[in-house]
Parts: C-alpha cells; sequence; structure tokens
C-alpha cells in the first residue's frame, strides 16, 4: 500500500515547504487489500482538527481519517508516503498532531517511507520497528 500512497501523493500539488520545495504526501487506509480512504495533504482545514492543534490544515493522515470516518478507521492499518521533487521517498512519520488523531481513531498500525527503508509503528504498543 505504500506505492499506491505514493501515487496520492503525486496526485497532489503539494503544499508547504520552505524555498518553494512543496510536501507531497499521501496516505491510504485500508485493510487487507481493500482501500477505505485515500488523500493527500492540502491547505484546506477542518473544525475537528481544532482541539488537536492551533494550525488545522488537514494533513495527509488526518484528511483520510476524517474523510473515512472514526467508527470506519478502528482496527485497521495506515500507509503515509512522502515524494520529493526527484521522485525519490523521504520520511513521511505522522506528526505529533496526526499521531493524536489516528491514536484516537484506533488504528492499527501505520506504515511509512524513510529516505531507507519503510518503518512500521504498531500503534497499541507505540514500538516503530523496520516494515519489511
Amino acid at each position: 500500500m505504500l506505492e499506491a500512497a505514493k501515487a496520492v501523493a503525486l496526485s497532489g500539488p503539494g503544499v508547504g515547504g520552505r524555498n518553494g520545495t512543496n510536501f507531497r504526501i499521501g496516505a491510504v487506509l485500508f485493510s487487507g487489500n481493500h482501500v477505505i480512504s485515500a488523500k493527500h495533504n492540502e491547505l484546506k482545514t477542518h473544525p475537528k482538527l481544532a482541539r488537536y492543534s492551533p494550525w488545522p490544515f488537514l494533513h495527509a493522515e488526518s484528511s483520510c481519517i476524517l474523510h473515512a470516518g472514526f467508527d470506519a478507521s478502528h482496527g485497521v492499518d495506515l500507509a503515509v508516503s512522502r515524494v520529493k521533487r526527484d521522485g525519490s521517498v523521504a520520511l513521511a512519520k505522522p506528526c505529533t498532531v496526526c499521531q493524536a488523531v489516528i491514536r484516537q481513531a484506533g488504528i492499527r498500525r501505520v506504515f511509512y517511507t524513510t529516505d531507507d527503508k519503510p518503518e512500521v509503528w504498531n500503534v497499541a504498543d507505540g514500538s516503530f520497528a523496520a516494515a519489511f
């Protein structure tokens, strides 16, 4: 599903960054091979994020969960990919605000890209490890 998250990231315009280097991040909420929701980061805001952050812009992870709904997100997995300008992947570990939303939603595991090998965050026990 990390490849699907990369494709979602590439479908978005990218936002943020310094000196015109926009972030392109995509997230896919899934169970087995079934995609539940897929979103990229955007400049829109969402009122539910205001309780987690004073800057409630929609990161891909939060957008994906909010689109599916918290009930549909419980016990499923999330894949997150960040794509650099040259097309390679980079660190896409969820920020602290997205981590709070992920915990609240009851996500089981979060797979994310790094500059090297993908990693997985087992949300229940808080451990991080190599994904594959």
